[in-house]
């Protein structure tokens, strides 16, 4: 049911009411066949977990594919620089710093705070 598609009137009748609200034995009866009108709190994960998951996802898997094999294309660049001069000339590369990889894992870092904040944000929204 679209509700917020519908005028007022077609709103009430869906729900069975009227604009002054349910009588008092209506209400008792739909408290008894429906129970409270409340949400109830679902356990979450442990953050841990949630992490977990984030590197465990189909996308996230293709990554770490991608991630295995640039890093045996890395290697054999390497190991044909170390042993090829010609390699370095031939390529133009070298292998990664490690301010590269702090730099990566700093992002990759920051990104997974801001997924957990935006997921945050939006469950106060829902909530409220």
């Amino acid at each position: 049911m679209r509700i917020h598609a519908l005028n007022v009137e077609e709103a009430l009748a869906s729900l069975k009411t009227v604009a002054g609200g349910l009588s008092t034995g209506e209400a008792a009866r739909r408290l008894a066949e429906f129970g409270p009108n409340h949400l109830e709190e679902v356990e979450r994960e442990p953050l841990l977990l949630r992490c977990a998951r984030e590197f465990t996802h189909f996308f996230a898997i293709i990554l770490w594919i991608g991630a295995g094999l640039a890093f045996i294309a890395e290697l054999a660049v390497i190991v044909f620089i170390l042993y090829a001069p010609a390699g370095n000339w031939l390529f133009g590369t070298a292998p990664i710093s490690g301010a590269s990889w702090l730099l990566a894992i700093a992002c990759a870092a920051l990104m997974y705070f801001l997924e957990e904040l935006r997921k945050a944000v939006l469950r106060r929204i829902t909530n409220d």
